[in-house]
């Protein structure tokens, strides 16, 4: 674990969701609200720049890893997660369906074009060089998908995600009667109670010292939650390899 030594700095573009982490606490991160393709730091002024579930949102990728390379020391490391395609998550895609079957006309297309449309491996690696990333090195995690129940899940996704308002601009009270069109196409698949797939990510292998911050903060959650690893383009050494949160995440030395 990484102890008062290394300096966290946490950002998120939505002030709400600050103050959220905020008041549940964590630890001893530094919140700070901004945009991710303008990044308010120094050059050189961190050691990991990490980012879970977030870079399929960028309006601008590439600025946004420019901004990555510019904040990020010579030796530093990028490491980011994305969603694999819908082919391979199984929960997500026969919700999709089921709402392309409700909706055939005008299918709702949040969820392939935004979270799982980003898993081009090739893409990936041409939009990281082109920012000025090197070393690039990819993953594809496999873990376990659970729910207490089909509905959960797909309450989860219908009303839990921007999908409500695909839902809501289609068919004004049809929240809940979509819900349960997802509903039943899970139980088709998995039964009505304990389900259980599997999701698969794009992530990164596990390089670097067991004695630098970056090794520690990989300690912070398990291999298969890493996607994305990319050194700077000027680094003479191995770049150590780190962490993945829930956000994106910048690390420095104190």
């Amino acid at each position: 674990m990484l102890g008062r030594g290394t300096a966290i700095t946490a950002t998120d573009l939505n002030q709400a969701m600050i103050d959220i982490a905020t008041s549940v606490g964590t630890g001893h991160a530094e919140w700070v609200q901004c945009d991710a393709m303008a990044l308010p730091f120094d050059d050189d002024s961190f050691e990991v720049v990490a980012c879970q579930f977030g870079v399929m949102f960028f309006s601008d990728r590439i600025r946004a890893y420019r901004e990555a390379v510019r904040v990020l020391s010579a030796d530093g490391v990028f490491i980011f997660t994305v969603w694999d395609s819908l082919a391979v998550n199984a929960v997500t895609r026969i919700v999709a369906e089921a709402l392309v079957e409700r909706y055939p006309d005008d299918a709702p297309s949040f969820i392939e074009r935004i979270p799982f449309g980003y898993f081009d491996v090739d893409l990936m690696r041409s939009e990281l060089m082109k920012s000025g990333f090197s070393n690039v090195a990819f993953a594809t995690v496999r873990l376990p998908s659970r729910a207490d129940s089909s509905r959960k899940a797909a309450i989860g996704v219908c009303q839990g995600t921007p999908v409500r308002a695909e839902i809501e601009s289609r068919e004004t009270d049809g929240l809940e009667a979509a819900t349960d069109d997802a509903t039943r196409a899970l139980i088709a698949t998995f039964g009505s109670a304990g389900l259980e797939s599997t999701m698969h990510k794009r992530s990164p292998s596990r390089r670097g010292s067991e004695t630098s911050p970056r090794a520690a903060l990989a300690g912070l959650v398990p291999a298969s939650s890493f996607k994305t690893v990319g050194s700077r383009v000027d680094s003479d050494r191995t770049p150590p390899g780190s962490l993945v949160l829930n956000t994106a995440v910048l690390i420095s030395p104190v």
